[in-house]
């Protein structure tokens, strides 16, 4: 897993036509008790 602040154009260039990649993080510790928003 990747640091989420580092993640920059990734995974990077994809041939959709084969492969779909994708990423994950782990965003446990960055939730706080008060207002969250999470963007894709």
């Amino acid at each position: 897993m990747g640091n989420v602040f580092d993640a920059l154009f990734a995974p990077g260039w994809t041939d959709y036509r084969k492969r779909a990649y994708h990423n994950t993080y782990d965003v446990t510790k960055l939730i706080q008790s008060s207002e969250n928003a999470i963007a894709a």
